[in-house]
Order: C-alpha cells, then sequence, then structure tokens
C-alpha cells in the first residue's frame, strides 16, 4: 500500500518539480533578458549623450584651435614716406599645424574688413594690404595670400581686432609708436615683427622693429615659403590658450573612449 501510494505519488511530484524548474528557469531567462534589454537601453542612452558631448567638444576643439592659431605677426604702419602709405600691411599668421578656415571672420577694431571662405594652411601667412597694387609696388618679391581691406592703418597706433564668425575675439592687439614700442617702426622704414617667444602680443617688448618681411614670419618651428619648408626649428612657448587646448584634446579622448564602451556595450 505505502509502495503503490508512493509510486502513485512520484509522478506528480516529479512533474510538479519539473513545472517548477521549468517555471524558475524562465522566469531567470525573462529576468535576465529583461536586464540584458534594460542594459542595452542604458549603453545606446549612454552612447548618445556621450556622442552629444563629443560634439560640443570638438565644436569647442575646432574654435580654440582657430583662436590659438591665428595671431598678427607683422604690423607696417607708418614708412618713411609722409602722408598715406602705399605699401602699409598687417601680416596674420596660422602657427598651428591645422589649416584654419576664415569664411566669415572680420575685423572689429582697426580694420574693415569681412573674409569670405579662405582657408589658410597650417604655418603660413596672409597680408591685408589697403593698397595692393601699391603693395605689390613695394615688394616685388611676395607671392603669397594679400587680401585687401578698406581703410588703413593708424600712423599713431590702434587696436586690431579680429572676430570669428561667431564674434568671439580671435586676437586683439594695441601697438602704438610711443613709449616702449620700437621707434623704427614710426617712419622709419621698419616695420612691428612679432617675437617668436611672445606671450603677450600688447606688450612692447614682444615686438621688434626689422625691415619689412611680408609672408615671412620666422616664429614658425618651419616656415613655409610657396610650399617649400625653409629656416631652423625652434620650440615655442607654451600660452595659456595651448594648454586650454591641451586639455580639451585629453577630454575629447577620454569621452570617445567612454563612448566607444558604451556603443560595445549596447550591441551586445
Amino acid at each position: 500500500m505505502i509502495s503503490q501510494y508512493a509510486h502513485s505519488c512520484a509522478p506528480r511530484s516529479y512533474d510538479a518539480s519539473r513545472r517548477l524548474i521549468d517555471f524558475d528557469v524562465d522566469a531567470r531567462w525573462s529576468i535576465a533578458s529583461t536586464n540584458s534589454v534594460g542594459r542595452r537601453a542604458r549603453a545606446r542612452r549612454s552612447a548618445a549623450k556621450l556622442r552629444a558631448s563629443l560634439g560640443i567638444i570638438a565644436s569647442l576643439l575646432a574654435a580654440q584651435a582657430s583662436h590659438a592659431a591665428l595671431i598678427p605677426t607683422e604690423i607696417y604702419y607708418n614708412g618713411p614716406l609722409g602722408g598715406a602709405d602705399p605699401d602699409e600691411f598687417l601680416e596674420i599668421s596660422n602657427r598651428s599645424v591645422l589649416a584654419v578656415d576664415l569664411g566669415g571672420y572680420r575685423f572689429g577694431a582697426g580694420l574693415s574688413l569681412s573674409f569670405e571662405s579662405l582657408l589658410l594652411r597650417p604655418k603660413s601667412s596672409l597680408v591685408v594690404a589697403p593698397n595692393p597694387d601699391g603693395f605689390r609696388k613695394r615688394f616685388p618679391d611676395f607671392s603669397g595670400l594679400l587680401v585687401d581691406t578698406a581703410g588703413g592703418l593708424s600712423n599713431g597706433g590702434e587696436t586690431l581686432e579680429l572676430l570669428d564668425a561667431t564674434g568671439a575675439s580671435v586676437f586683439s592687439v594695441r601697438y602704438d609708436d610711443t613709449g616702449l614700442w620700437p621707434r623704427g617702426a614710426d617712419g622709419g622704414g621698419e616695420s612691428l615683427q612679432l617675437l617668436a617667444d611672445a606671450v603677450d602680443l600688447n606688450a612692447p617688448a614682444s615686438w621688434t622693429g626689422a625691415s619689412p618681411t611680408p609672408g615671412r614670419w620666422d616664429g614658425f618651428g618651419t616656415v613655409l615659403v610657396d610650399n617649400e619648408p625653409t629656416g631652423a626649428a625652434s620650440v615655442p612657448t607654451p600660452t595659456p590658450a595651448h594648454l586650454f587646448l591641451v586639455g580639451l584634446i585629453a577630454l575629447y579622448r577620454a569621452v570617445r573612449d567612454k563612448a566607444t564602451k558604451a556603443l560595445s556595450a549596447a550591441s551586445r
């Protein structure tokens, strides 16, 4: 009797246990699947946020790169002839290793000029001249980028400020013909030339007076003249803008790596 009872109960007990085990497996799989779906969803959301962050950082990098790259490197504002100077010019240099698109850039002070689409190559310069014909007559060997502008450079000193396409200041320099500013640049036939190790554009000590050399700033690590490298290498002094740029690059790489991991998790 007991044996028969046990025998009759065994299948039911076995079936119940199996159903319980099956339910447990199904439940665990369902929970695991739900968790996996949840993880993938969270990973996708995280990746989307990281991609948005990368876009913002990339925009900041582009802006900071152009701001740190473009500087005024030569100002020939008052030649030896009296009155207006037909050969005066401003030299702007790109000291970075990346080309800079000047489209939409304009002067906020000093000159009346808005740049159209113009790409300034790495480690190269352009010259802004109020009188292109007079400039070419004075410097016939010049073969670089020459941009026409309305107005002229003040013989008594003024502020020159370049703005980017958003209106943010790229550089601002106030030159003068008094105080410690080089005397030879004020009617003596010399131009103001930025020293390679200059940190403050507005400090007279950052400039020297020398014979004009439009398009050939010697502050580059390697100077490009007609696409040919010339001159000796030099080590530039890091500026706060450069250090900020380095920090942005490091942040970009860190966020990019995190985004890559999040995308990898989302695809599992």
